[in-house]
């Protein structure tokens, strides 16, 4: 039986189960295949690269072909330009703005009325302003750019709209317009996301820099979204979860949330840390996310009032990662302990728990620490370092006097640990030192009677010494273990959850699907010069640079600097591909 005497409904079916680039091929066999499947070609929209494709030719097959609108579910976007991209210091490191480069991306009348009036249908906006023949904010903001030390003003925005009105007392339809006139991509971005009733999965991969940002507005309020990731691309440019509040809020059916580089306010590159105007308060009624099982937040520092408010509204919370980033992230994030009472209402329900909190002090005080999770009854798995802990840390490092061989009761971690547990790992702490032996060798011989279900513990170091002592002191433990019918594992690896983000970011080093020989094709492509320029500055941040001083890191290379100074950072030649997988293993 041929596909082709399948159904269209079954057809539809089928091809729901294959991959984009395959189902792109098979569209190609015959026109009947096609036009039957075609729906499924649009079920993700794909645009992940920084200065490749615009928006706009996929917004306006949406609106010629209004019916595709309910079939597209998964949408992944690379960051976008807002109003704060007329702030000079957005520009590369140009002195004044590159006026000529924002007006050949103005959108024409035609353009500008089929946009509004799709947006106003959408629920953006209720009313349409008047196309003018040169956009007015290009205008005042040209104007503005000739003037430096007010262009240069912290404030400079705040009479974007003319002398006479505040940039808050703007009305957001006028906003909405002028943005969408000029051909700016937050308010395509904006209407694209309203204009998709059935969106199960957003990935966004850059946040609002600053309260200038549209606010995201859609009629169908989000109401079919299961999974949404929400990050950026560098840690120095922090970016408020508070201003999805509004989206969270209408996500009744959300069942994943994956936060990279958030934090409880805005900052710009430069900037130290934060000023209280420009903290955006996450706000969410307690239980609003009642089918949310997976809360991710990595490289992120929010304050203790916004986990509050995000645990409370998660009752069903199982699996919660934490990891705050550098110091960096900004300052008013939980201790140890503080985040386990922040936890206090999961304690019954939650099963994965992982934590990597930056404790900025290696004299913290107890009541700073950890010191018991025996009410955590659910919990699975753990993930934490020593130094979280009171009194795990190897004792011999921090006190050498000590006798280690001697653990008071109450502070024996086979006893502090729950009872169900199934996986523990421990990390290296902050000062380098492992978990106590002593600690670790009665947690094992221990583990029958107080941690019956574990199974695997690991101790996340690569310290030949410290295993061999390890080794050593529980070398008749372990030659008993394999004699057991109940399966452990001790194991010495960096065994750490790996995340999204750490598979698909930077999103310069993905994939692209193309047409490649005879047929589409998914294809690595070589690096650019502006990759190379991306990525030593990636570099140069992981390596502790911030602010103005990431610049240093192109100094030696003059070349890469002028590219990320050009008038469009993607004008160079086309880029080309490796032509296997194998290529790009074996270049690393």
């Amino acid at each position: 039986m041929s596909l082709l005497n399948l159904s269209p409904e079954l057809l539809l079916l089928v091809a729901s189960y294959v991959r984009q680039v395959d189902l792109l091929n098979v569209s190609l066999v015959c026109k009947q295949l096609h036009f039957t499947i075609e729906p499924e070609l649009y079920r993700e929209y794909s645009n992940p690269r920084l200065y490749t494709r615009s928006i706009l030719p996929f917004l306006k097959k949406i609106i010629e072909r209004p019916e595709l609108a309910k079939h597209v579910r998964q949408v992944d976007l690379h960051e976008w330009e807002s109003f704060d991209h007329f702030y000079p210091h957005m520009q590369n490191g140009r002195s004044e703005l590159d006026i000529d480069r924002y007006r050949k991306e103005e959108l024409t009348r035609e353009e500008y009325y089929t946009l509004a009036e799709t947006a106003k249908c959408a629920g953006v906006i209720n009313a349409i302003d008047t196309y003018e023949s040169s956009s007015l904010l290009l205008d005042k903001v040209e104007s503005m750019s000739k003037d430096i030390a007010v262009h240069n003003s912290p404030s400079w925005y705040e009479h974007l709209f003319g002398n006479e009105v505040h940039f808050n007392d703007v009305p957001y339809d006028t906003k909405f317009c002028q943005l969408l006139r000029t051909g700016v991509e937050d308010a395509q971005v904006v209407l694209l996301l309203a204009m998709l009733p059935n969106l199960h999965e957003v990935f966004l991969r850059g946040g609002p820099h600053d309260v200038k940002s549209l606010e995201w507005r859609a009629s169908h309020k989000f109401a079919s979204l299961r999974k949404l990731t929400l990050c950026g691309e560098t840690g120095d440019l922090a970016w408020p979860l508070g201003f999805y509040s509004f989206l969270l809020n209408t996500t009744p059916r959300l069942e994943q949330l994956r936060v990279c580089f958030g934090s409880s306010w805005y900052r710009n590159f430069g900037d130290s840390f934060p000023e209280p105007s420009s903290v955006v308060p996450l706000t969410l009624p307690p239980g609003s996310l009642s089918q949310l099982t997976t809360l991710q937040l990595k490289s992120c520092c929010l304050k203790i009032n916004d986990l509050q408010t995000l645990i409370q509204a998660c009752p069903e919370l199982k699996s919660f990662y934490y990891y705050s980033g550098e110091d960096a992230q900004g300052p008013y994030g939980p201790s140890p302990a503080g985040m386990i009472r922040i936890l206090e209402p999961l304690k019954d329900s939650l099963e994965e728990l992982w934590l990597n909190l930056d404790t900025l002090d290696a004299d913290l005080d107890d009541d700073f620490r950890i010191r018991s999770l025996t009410h955590f009854t659910a919990l699975k798995t753990l993930d934490t370092s020593a130094d979280m802990w009171e009194m795990v840390e190897d004792l011999d490092v921090l006190d050498p006097y000590r006798d280690e061989d001697t653990i008071e009761d109450s502070y024996r971690l086979c006893y502090r640990l729950p009872k169900n547990l199934q996986q523990l790992i421990f990390h290296l702490s902050a000062e380098q030192a492992e978990p106590s032996i002593g600690q670790i060798v009665d947690l094992v011989q221990m583990r029958h009677t107080m941690l019956p279900n574990l199974q695997y513990l690991c101790i996340a170091t690569e310290d030949e010494e410290f295993h061999e002592e390890l080794d050593e002191a529980l070398s008749d433990d372990l030659n008993a273990m394999t004699a057991e019918p109940q399966p452990f594992e001790m194991t010495f690896d960096d065994d750490i959850l790996v995340t999204v983000f750490d598979t698909v970011l930077p999103s310069r080093h993905q994939p692209d699907t193309r047409w490649y020989g005879n047929k589409y094709s998914v294809r690595y492509r070589k690096p650019t010069k502006l990759d190379r320029a991306l990525d030593k500055i990636g570099e140069a941040y992981e390596a502790g640079y911030r602010g103005e001083t990431l610049s240093d890191a192109l100094a030696d290379e003059p070349e890469l600097a002028e590219v990320l100074k050009a008038d469009h950072p993607s004008a160079e030649d086309p880029p080309e591909y490796y032509d296997t997988d194998e290529e790009v293993e074996m270049l690393g």
